[in-house]
């Protein structure tokens, strides 16, 4: 039988499980700290647990993590992994892989993270969609990519300052084991990281964003890149068409009023598709009554993409319309872009 995994459980869960083998509540506690705060998966060198407890953890229970595999650099720093996973494809045989990226800048380091192997969404826009759905992240496999960035970090004596749910798959068609891994991220006896540290990105999956937005206080970036619902269904087909236009900005203004902030809106800008300006003075009153701001993200070009990134100066132009409605618009120059790690470029091939 297939052993679960200690980084799967959070902490209640971690203490409910010491009490079922008979252990004190503060064993959880103790092997949380080697697991969370000094990073360490090896059960054999967890010093202050008896013998017999360690005997009791190698046996029933996993710590495995992700593998690297391979790392690419960028010009601007921008460092991407390829990990391997413990699964192999079923049509290929071959392991499973994803790709997570590692940002810097100027005071901080930004972990983008995948959450699932592949993705069935099939955004048009996105080299992710072209592998396909493999399957979902566990969550110490979403938890191991941020392990490795920081033992990286470490040895560069710095440490990682944000994390967004950003990469391969769509985080909320993952709802439970992005809970779980939420939950290990922000809660103190784990990593204990601030959730204003830590975005969610979604596609428009509706289902699963108001309880996200009460049940944690992350930050939520919903993908709309379209101002309208019919070319929004021509360029992400699967989603839009599953959850329409209306009713995914009412879960927005829903998410908007529940946090008392304004939402976010990530805009993908495709030449002659989604960038003129006319088309941004539809997209400002398709806000209207949401208060809002929104992320534009000129394309990032892919190998057999039909799209093409716009000119410099009409991402400029859409901006300024934005802008003049008093929607703060920023746009969003992706890293990594010579390495394909940039935003919507991740297709670990396996």
């Amino acid at each position: 039988m297939k052993k679960d995994n200690l980084y799967n459980l959070t902490p209640d869960n971690l203490t409910a499980a010491m009490k079922i083998a008979g252990e004190h509540a503060y064993r959880a506690r103790q092997i949380s700290e080697w697991l969370y705060q000094k990073d360490v998966s090896d059960v054999g060198l967890m010093s202050n647990l008896p013998a017999a407890l360690r005997e009791k953890l190698l046996a029933g229970w996993s710590t495995d993590l992700p593998k690297a595999e391979e790392v690419k650099t960028g010009a601007d720093g921008t460092e991407k992994w390829v990990l391997r996973l413990a699964t192999n494809d079923r049509k290929t045989g071959k392991p499973h892989r994803i790709e997570c990226v590692l940002m810097p800048s100027v005071d901080r380091y930004t972990l983008c993270v995948s959450s699932q192997v592949g993705c069935s969404l099939d955004c048009t826009f996105c080299a992710t969609a072209t592998m396909g759905f493999r399957r979902n992240l566990d969550p110490s496999e979403i938890l191991g990519q941020v392990i490795h960035a920081r033992k990286l970090l470490a040895e560069k004596r710095s440490r990682l300052s944000n994390i967004v749910f950003m990469g391969m798959g769509e985080p909320l068609l993952n709802f439970d084991n992005l809970c779980t891994a939420l939950t290990n991220l922000t809660a103190k006896e784990a990593f204990g990281m601030s959730p204003t540290r830590i975005t969610v990105s979604t596609s428009g999956v509706v289902t699963g964003l108001k309880e996200l937005a009460e049940r944690f206080q992350v930050g939520i970036a919903i993908s709309l890149n379209a101002p309208t619902g019919a070319l929004r269904e021509e360029i992400m087909p699967k989603v839009a068409c599953k959850y329409d236009l209306d009713s995914l900005l009412k879960a927005a203004k829903i998410v908007g009023q529940t946090r008392r902030k304004p939402v976010t809106f990530e805009y993908v800008l495709l030449a002659g598709v989604t960038d003129r300006t006319d088309q941004a003075k539809d997209l400002v009153k398709l806000l209207s009554g949401i208060r809002s701001k929104v992320n534009l993200i000129p394309f990032n070009p892919f190998q057999g993409s039909k799209f093409r990134r716009p000119e410099p100066q009409n991402v400029l132009k859409f901006q300024k319309v934005l802008w003049d409605a008093s929607i703060p618009a920023y746009i969003r120059w992706s890293h990594g872009l010579d390495v394909s790690a940039a935003c919507g470029q991740l297709a670990a091939r396996g």
